[in-house]
């Protein structure tokens, strides 16, 4: 991929939790599914993404910050509704259960493949594998 195939903008967007709001496999690929339907009605693109128990990480190409928080706040939205909607389920994440977000730009090349292996390489960081397959050191 170079500068010039790259459009429009590129951002990093953490979603965090105030508690285990992907607690597991399910809830994760549920969130997933989520924001895939999102992306499929919005200008944009996802490069790289993580979802761990307490965040999701993105790295997202679009032609502003705006659409991309709203983009992220629907799905979010979307995926509390299916949360509580699911089998069985007792226990409810509250509608704010969704913390703090981040987004920043990134600006270069360098800068977003510095981004995507980071984000790649956080299940290692934080214990959950102990080594990471097939990404360059």
């Amino acid at each position: 991929m170079t500068k010039e195939e790259i459009s429009e903008k590129v951002y990093y967007h953490v979603v965090q939790g105030s508690r285990y709001i992907f607690s597991d496999e399910r809830n994760k690929k549920r969130f997933l599914d989520v924001v895939a339907e999102t992306q499929g009605k919005e200008e944009w693109q996802i490069y790289a993404f993580c979802i761990m128990d307490e965040q999701a990480y993105f790295i997202i190409e679009a032609p502003c910050q705006e659409i991309v928080l709203d983009g992220m706040h629907r799905a979010e939205r979307s995926y509390v509704y299916l949360y509580h909607q699911a089998p069985g389920r007792f226990g409810c994440i509250p509608v704010p259960a969704f913390g703090e977000e981040i987004t920043a730009e990134l600006g270069s090349l360098d800068e977003i493949a510095d981004s995507c292996r980071q984000i790649h390489r956080i299940p290692l960081e934080k214990g959950y594998v102990h080594r990471i397959c097939g990404l360059p050191e």
